[in-house]
């Protein structure tokens, strides 16, 4: 695998990156204007100390979705047979 490959797998696989991305997106809708509600607004965005809250949030939770991911990924592996069947009459031992 190149460099390149490997950096970007590493940054695809960044929860930082993807919770700083929805965190980001949620905010610009609340500055946008889409989302009005005072609760959102004042629990979420009314000081510099909930939007790092929300940051983490969003962090964490993108971080347990890709855990997840990798979960399904390897459970669809568990049934999979990986060595071959002991031949007839057993193995070579050199």
């Amino acid at each position: 695998m190149s460099k390149l490959n490997a950096l970007a797998t590493t940054l695809i696989r960044s929860p930082i990156l993807w919770g700083a991305a929805i965190s980001f997106c949620f905010f610009a809708l609340i500055h946008g204007g889409v989302i009005a509600d005072v609760n959102v607004v004042r629990y979420l965005a009314g000081h510099w100390v909930e939007y790092v809250e929300v940051v983490m949030f969003c962090v964490g939770m993108a971080a347990l979705l890709l855990k997840a991911g990798d979960f399904v990924k390897q459970r669809r592996h568990v049934g999979h047979q990986w060595l071959e069947p002991i031949p007839e009459g057993g193995q070579n031992p050199a």
